[in-house]
């Protein structure tokens, strides 16, 4: 009889215990999946240049919270909308946002880097560059007067690479005022 009283309890107490960690299991899948929209969203970040991803992540966090706003209590349509949106941005919007932002960093003149790191610690060795403005000859004129250095020297100036004709090896002394300054129209 005894063993029968335990066998009982031992089996009462194992399925209460088993249903308790299978809710518990299901309570953290749950979590979990529905996190995975905001997970998607800090993976997109990561495609924006560092100095600009506080500003777009912000921004899409904003318009996520808009686009699942009328699904509470809707855990599969709030993942799917989620998803929808924040997969989109991780594959196609984040990619090409990050590439107009390098872009228009470029045109206007600031580095798309960390302001704290020289573009001279970032190539030691010197460093390919092309001229994207529109004087090559005025342009190599003052790179001369100014530094020194005559960019028409290298075998690449002039030669039609596919995009641009005007490259040249630019020595890591020269890197940051050339390359990393706003004074002239570079690309990489």
């Amino acid at each position: 009889m005894r063993t029968v009283i335990v066998a009982v309890l031992t089996a009462i107490s194992t399925g209460v215990l088993g249903a308790g960690v299978i809710d518990m299991c299901k309570d953290e899948t749950k979590t979990r999946i529905g996190r995975l929209p905001n997970f998607l969203l800090k993976l997109a970040t990561y495609w924006i240049p560092e100095g600009d991803r506080p500003e777009f992540a912000d921004e899409w966090e904003a318009e996520l919270a808009f686009i699942l706003q009328e699904t509470e209590g809707l855990p599969v349509t709030r993942l799917i909308r989620g998803l929808a949106y924040t997969g989109s941005l991780l594959v196609r919007g984040a990619p090409q946002i990050a590439r107009y932002v390098r872009a228009e960093t470029a045109l206007a003149g600031r580095p798309a880097r960390r302001k704290d790191t020289p573009w001279a610690d970032l190539f030691p060795d010197g460093r390919q560059i092309y001229y994207e403005g529109d004087d090559p000859d005025e342009f190599r004129k003052e790179i001369k007067a100014r530094f020194g250095f005559d960019p028409a020297l290298d075998p690449c100036w002039g030669e039609e690479p596919g995009w641009g004709s005007y490259s040249f090896h630019c020595p890591v002394g020269l890197l940051d005022d050339i390359y990393g300054g706003p004074n002239y129209p570079m690309g990489s």
